[in-house]
């Protein structure tokens, strides 16, 4: 997985961060150091690997105000922060009973992720995150849509897109 995130909320300019997956048939894992997150020189076009983590594989995505957010895990899925500077967790949010599918992408908006997972092929269903709490229910998951008439395997999101939910 890869996302673009913005250097901080007052440096608009972004990297394309990457995370490992060894691509080994049979899903993604986890465990002490089974994966790496790395960045794009944009000079070589090489990917520098940033540090070790604990994800065969993942998705990435960034907010407007610099932050890096990866949706992975093995049984269950986790929302885990990385510093970007040396692939250090600064947080993680473990879902249960919310594992991660073939085909997953997520993206951040407005103060809220939201998570694209395979329903009935040829659907995703759409699962939202309260992140910032502005829905007043707590970091909550909730279905937005059971059956989105797409099957979304990828999730751009510009690091213009809103960091605070609209007014």
């Amino acid at each position: 997985g890869m996302g673009f995130v913005s250097n901080s909320a007052v440096d608009p300019c972004d990297r394309l961060y990457a995370q490992h997956w060894d691509g080994v048939a049979g899903g993604f894992s986890e465990g002490p150091n089974y994966g790496k997150l790395g960045v794009l020189d944009p000079m070589t076009l090489q990917v520098n690997t940033i540090g070790p983590n604990n994800y065969n594989g993942g998705e990435l995505t960034g907010t407007g105000d610099g932050r890096l957010y990866e949706f992975a895990g093995s049984p269950s899925s986790k929302l885990i922060q990385f510093d970007k500077s040396n692939a250090q967790v600064i947080e993680t949010l473990p879902f249960n009973n919310f594992p991660l599918t073939s085909a997953f992408a997520f993206a951040f908006w407005g103060g809220d992720f939201y998570f694209f997972t395979e329903g009935n092929v040829p659907y995703s269903k759409v699962t939202k995150l309260d992140y910032d709490q502005s829905d007043g229910g707590g970091k909550a998951l909730t279905v937005v849509n059971a059956m989105a008439p797409i099957r979304i395997v990828g999730a751009g999101v510009s690091t213009c897109a809103p960091v605070l939910p609209p007014r």
